[in-house]
């Protein structure tokens, strides 16, 4: 997760999400989220009261995504492909592409 801001008055964490069955995250299932985040994380939970950021948003991406995004990452010369973790942040543009590109 980080946060960034796209074209939002305050930023969010984006936690971006591949489901055993494609579908979108329910309001409930998001508030849900964002509780167990502020009891988990209190530096999150800080900036959440003092309503510097918005809640978490949880985008769900298309099946097989994360292996895409993984193939891409190996042929970035990281050395053995079964080695290679996902970052958390993301920096290269065709990275992130291939997350956006993908959104449910």
């Amino acid at each position: 997760i980080h946060h960034i801001s796209l074209n939002e008055s305050q930023p969010r964490y984006h936690l971006f999400v591949e489901l055993a069955q494609e579908r979108h995250i329910t309001n409930e299932e998001k508030e849900i989220f964002d509780q167990m985040l502020c009891e988990g994380n209190s530096g999150y939970k800080y900036h959440r009261n003092l309503s510097n950021i918005h809640r978490a948003e949880i985008v769900t991406v298309k099946r097989n995504t994360f292996k895409r995004l993984h193939e891409l990452l190996g042929g970035m010369g990281s050395g053995n492909v079964n080695q290679i973790k996902i970052p958390r942040l993301l920096k290269l543009k065709a990275h992130v592409d291939c997350i956006v590109e993908n959104v449910y």
